[in-house]
């Protein structure tokens, strides 16, 4: 019979390697949703410490504001010492920790991207893996892979073979030689 490259000679099955093949689909989908679900997470997450960060902002200004409101009553003699002293302390304290928040928020933002550049490469690593498990799959079918004639095929409907073994012989008629000996 006549072949040509890609012309299917047999088409062979391997249950356990369809069975892998579902697994490795599936573990993919399991890595996907797990980075999804991750990514939903750390945002909810990185949005409650930003309403962190604004709320001590908040504080901050509204100190400020009666710090600056003590210091001109205490010009005037209208508040103690001590009332200005403790506005000012105030003042102070909210100011660093406003700062101490935003360093947080910067450095959950670069938490948040470590975590998911690992999921990501788990998600790559499972693709990969799924990838060659359905390539496999795809190499159960034996082609012929060049133009020629089919010459044997030794093996028969529902016949077990082992890897390695010789399934079809395909000859390019073309550049075939005779040597004759006399």
């Amino acid at each position: 019979a006549l072949v040509k490259p890609d012309t299917i000679l047999l088409d062979l099955s391997n249950p356990e390697l369809q069975l892998a093949v579902l697994d490795a689909q599936a573990q993919l989908k399991a890595a996907e949703a797990e980075y999804n679900g991750l990514r939903v997470r750390l945002e909810s997450q990185r949005l409650d410490q930003k309403a962190n960060t604004v709320r001590v902002e908040t504080e901050y200004d509204q100190a400020k504001l009666r710090a600056e409101r003590d210091k001109l009553l205490a010009k005037d003699g209208l508040t103690p010492d001590i009332a200005l002293r403790l506005s000012l302390g105030t003042a102070d304290e909210l100011a660093k920790r406003y700062e101490i928040e935003k360093k947080r928020l910067d450095t959950f933002g670069e938490s948040i991207e470590a975590q998911l550049a690992v999921q990501r490469t788990k998600v790559e690593q499972f693709k990969a893996l799924y990838g060659l498990k359905k390539n496999q799959v795809g190499e159960l079918q034996v082609k012929a892979g060049i133009d020629g004639v089919l010459q044997q095929l030794p093996v028969e409907v529902g016949q077990r073979v082992m890897p390695g073994t010789n399934l079809a012989r395909v000859s390019e008629p073309k550049r075939l030689k005779a040597e004759l000996k006399i």
